[in-house]
């Protein structure tokens, strides 16, 4: 589900790892690198708002039917009403569902699916053609996230590029990736970092590009003063 206040945190977070020091903004530890675990492991994929679901109940047709998970987190159910489905893996709602039917059918037999992921979503940030939020609706690494928003930018640093998650209890972990090396090791590629839900990705700009910045500001604002100076002085 969309988290306006931890995308929030995963942001200033970014900021602060990206400006040299790794700290949370609210107090609460932030793990840097391995903390994270197995990152090439694909995580649990949860159920969430607005999500589209279908149902199937053997030899039930009239129960057997596609649904959005509402905002409250359920869905509606015939004979047993509302049933929670969000923060619930497909299986724990399959097992919910025929748990509570087996009180008006004979040994049911259910099936749930996902039609559609759209409450799982990525952002990335920084020095990319194409920055913004994109959806989750599958096993997504950190390469392909970064493909999608096209890293061609001259400027852009890929030997630091930074990933912070926010866990449920708002720890933030940040973790920097040399994407270079997956990119010219193609064995790599394999240790690929599977993305989360409300991951933050942020490339940063290239020590070459900040440096270009300068002498750009300083040929266009400050030498001209300089030079203006230097004139009156010799002029005087």
């Amino acid at each position: 589900m969309f988290n306006v206040k931890m995308w929030a945190q995963a942001f200033l977070i970014t900021m602060i790892a990206v400006g040299g020091g790794l700290s949370s903004t609210d107090g609460s530890p932030v793990a840097e690198g391995s903390e994270f675990g197995d990152l090439s492991q694909t995580p649990r994929c949860l159920i969430g708002v607005d999500d589209q679901l279908r149902f199937f109940v053997w030899q039930h047709p009239e129960l057997s039917f596609d649904s959005a998970v509402r905002p409250d987190g359920k869905v509606s159910f015939p004979l047993i009403d509302d049933v929670d489905a969000e923060g619930l893996t497909v299986a724990e709602l399959d097992s919910a569902i025929t748990r509570h039917l087996a009180e008006f059918i004979l040994s049911p037999h259910v099936t749930v699916s996902i039609l559609e992921f759209k409450s799982r979503r990525v952002a990335v940030l920084g020095e990319v053609q194409r920055p913004g939020i994109f959806p989750l609706t599958g096993r997504l690494t950190l390469l392909q996230a970064v493909a999608l928003a096209d890293y061609t930018k001259r400027s852009a640093d890929l030997t630091s590029v930074v990933l912070v998650r926010v866990g449920p209890k708002n720890q933030a972990r940040v973790s920097r990736i040399n994407l270079k090396t997956h990119l010219e090791s193609p064995e790599r590629i394999l240790e690929d970092i599977v993305l989360q839900d409300n991951d933050v990705i942020f490339v940063p700009k290239s020590f070459i590009s900040k440096l270009d910045d300068f002498l750009e500001f300083f040929t266009r604002k400050i030498q001209p003063v300089v030079n203006f100076n230097v004139y009156n002085k010799l002029v005087q």
